[in-house]
């Protein structure tokens, strides 16, 4: 769990229909936090309380490569925009542009863990699809295979986040007509909550909270 506090720059809504023709809309926010960093926080089905253009204050959940919000209560009030960050570390450029990028790169990254521990999973299973070659050159060659697989996955990962596709084949637990199976659904362990990065306490007069 992390506290967010940021300014609402851009409400995003992406509709579609779900595997069981269900109409949906799924929500994501963009805001400016209180250094002038940007935030992207994916709100779920349900449409924010509040408007672009307010600074809003709540409680976060990391999940997998995203910061999503869980439905915690939220705090708005009005206040002037903070000031963009004009430098970081190295005195490079952290405006949208930096922004943007820093975004794909901690999506970049999680997507990559997240293929390396798929693929350790697959191996400690046997369903791995390398060479059984012995020797040097069995070796080698499961090196080769082992990086490919590693590197499509993350690359999938990494799509499937910035695209949001699933939402548009994969129903959601709610679609399941347990009764029509005649079984129960299998249980899908969450994944791990990873630690939210957290945020400095560097308050300035312009944030209401």
């Amino acid at each position: 769990m992390s506290e967010f506090i940021g300014y609402i720059t851009r409400i995003e809504t992406k509709s579609g229909t779900s595997k069981n023709g269900k109409p949906y809309t799924v929500y994501n926010v963009t805001a400016t936090g209180k250094s002038g960093e940007e935030i992207r926080v994916g709100w779920g089905f349900d449409a924010p309380s509040f408007q672009e253009g307010v600074w809003v204050k709540t409680t976060l959940v990391q999940n997998g490569n995203y910061l999503n919000y869980k439905g915690a209560p939220v705090e708005i009030a009005p206040g002037p925009a903070p000031a963009a960050s004009t430098s970081a570390p190295g005195n490079q450029s952290t405006g949208s542009s930096g922004g943007n990028d820093r975004q794909a790169s901690i999506v970049y990254q999680s997507s990559r863990k997240d293929a390396i521990h798929l693929v350790d999973i697959l191996e400690r299973s046997g369903s791995l699809p390398v060479s059984s070659a012995k020797g040097k050159a069995g070796e080698a060659k499961r090196y080769e295979q082992i990086h490919e697989i590693v590197d499509k996955i993350t690359v999938q990962f990494y799509h499937d986040v910035e695209t949001l596709r699933l939402l548009d084949t994969v129903a959601d637990a709610g679609d399941v007509d347990v009764a029509a199976r005649g079984e129960l659904p299998p249980e899908v362990e969450a994944p791990a909550e990873a630690e939210a990065p957290a945020q400095e306490d560097d308050f300035n007069d312009d944030i209401p909270f």
